[in-house]
């Protein structure tokens, strides 16, 4: 086989820069649950550094705040110049209809209800409330929120195949929404 170069072991030397505390780091991010297995929760590339110099882990923040009702789908951002994360959500339509109703917002439209200001303030409170009751930090809890009238598709290539989330390109189509956000929260 031309051009393919077979795979390397790593050298002594490699292995034992890996190894701290009797403890080989694979760039896996975990956490000990109450039965005390070990659970993987992040990579270590997926930590994002926040303003205050602390490290979040999208992923996990993800999991937890996707157990909200009104969440469809999310994608946490947090801009390292910035203390706290946002999340841009794909809201839960029944769920989103069901909260404007119960607060008094108009709409009957998913295209209609994102934008509203006052609906976006409640979502964001729901979240916030499902982060705290998931035992997330101060710094884990978002500061803002951005939502898609759009489902996230293969097809729109803001997931792959895998339905795994394509955060270049999320971040991408909702520059503007992420930095409404942001700004709405200072």
């Amino acid at each position: 086989m031309l051009g393919t170069t077979p795979p390397t072991n790593p050298t002594p030397r490699e292995t034992q820069e890996n190894i701290a505390d009797g403890w080989f780091k694979t760039g896996d991010i975990g956490e000990w649950d109450s039965d005390g297995h070990l659970k993987i929760i992040d990579r270590k590339k997926n930590l994002i550094k926040t303003l205050n110099g602390e490290y979040i882990a999208l992923e996990k923040l993800e999991s937890v705040y996707r157990s909200a009702l009104v969440v469809g789908n999310i994608c946490v951002y947090a801009d390292q110049n910035k203390a706290k994360p946002i999340a841009i959500i794909v809201p839960a339509e029944p769920a989103l209809k069901k909260l404007a109703a119960e607060n008094g917002i108009e709409g009957s439209s998913l295209e209609e209800l994102v934008h509203n200001k006052k609906l976006k303030g409640i979502v964001l409170r729901e979240l916030q409330n499902t982060g705290r009751a998931g035992g997330l930090s101060g710094i884990e809890i978002i500061e803002g929120v951005a939502l898609s009238d759009e489902e996230w598709t293969p097809h729109n290539g803001l997931v792959t195949a895998a339905q795994k989330l394509n955060r270049k390109g999320i971040l991408n189509k909702y520059k503007d929404q992420v930095d409404e956000a942001y700004s709405s929260s200072s």
